[in-house]
């Protein structure tokens, strides 16, 4: 007999609604519940991720200027930047990338992806960008001769240049409505500051201290918190600082943070790295 039905005279005080019904054929799974709600085990449940994923964007095309740092940071970071005209900044590569040094300090049409890298890849924090194309814009003037190196940084060897590199807008007036940067805030871009090293004064643990370069006007600019190994053989020399952390308060000229040095006057002090991810 393929159905059984246990009589509700078998159980004493029950009633039809407890009557049960026994199968010898496959058994129907009750859908769960929660809270009343069916729950639909199609539904696609997004996998775990360990924060290393990278996703990107659609892909866009915008006007920005291009800009290739002439010394390398921390890890060897020597980023090339794209700057668009509301001043927000974006890093287009971690490694100078050789195809477009032609577009050094020019305004550029460029076209890629926006690069959203999860909580977990080691990274510079600021707005990523994956270049595909690169052209000058309309309006820009290109090069007499290509670049083929990274350019060096306007040299300054005297306060008038100082002044002026900090009194600098942002970016060409072109660009579009940048801000100029104030008395004590940081120069504008990188700069070779050429002069004397007068003085060395070092911590107390012989590694890290002050340096005191004064220009041929006179003007003194000290360095702080440098690492001072690579200056004690220019002591009294002539040399060459590429650094963009220049700034001038009560105390005077100083500068820190990352930079190159070289001996004499340079005519590049900058670090020739190429493309590596």
């Amino acid at each position: 007999m393929k159905w059984l039905i246990v009589a509700c005279a078998l159980v004493a005080g029950c009633d039809s609604s407890t009557r049960t019904v026994v199968s010898n054929g496959p058994a129907e799974t009750p859908s769960p519940t929660h809270g009343g709600l069916k729950r639909d085990r199609s539904a696609a449940v997004p996998e775990p991720t360990d924060g290393t994923e990278t996703s990107y964007g659609e892909t866009v095309s915008f006007e920005a200027l291009y800009s290739v740092e002439p010394v390398a940071g921390g890890k060897r970071f020597q980023g090339s930047w794209l700057t668009r005209p509301d001043g927000s900044r974006l890093i287009a590569s971690y490694r100078p990338q050789p195809e477009y040094f032609a577009y050094q300090g020019k305004r550029v049409v460029v076209t890629g992806r926006p690069v959203h890298h999860g909580p977990n890849v080691q990274q510079i924090a600021a707005s990523h960008f994956d270049v595909k194309s690169m052209e000058l814009a309309k309006s820009e003037t290109p090069y007499a001769t290509k670049p083929t190196a990274i350019l060096a940084p306007p040299l300054v060897d005297g306060r008038a240049a100082l002044e002026k590199q900090l009194s600098a807008p942002t970016a060409p007036a072109n660009l579009g409505e940048m801000k100029p940067s104030k008395s004590l805030e940081p120069a504008t871009g990188w700069v070779r500051l050429a002069g004397r090293l007068r003085k060395i004064e070092p911590d107390e643990h012989d590694y890290m201290g002050t340096v005191t370069v004064v220009f041929g006007d006179g003007t003194l600019v000290v360095g702080n918190d440098v690492v001072i190994a690579p200056f004690k053989p220019l002591l009294g020399k002539l040399i060459t600082v590429t650094t963009r952390d220049v700034v001038h308060s009560d105390a005077g000229w100083r500068f820190g943070g990352q930079h190159k040095l070289c001996p004499g006057a340079a005519a590049r002090c900058v670090d020739d790295y190429q493309k590596r991810r």
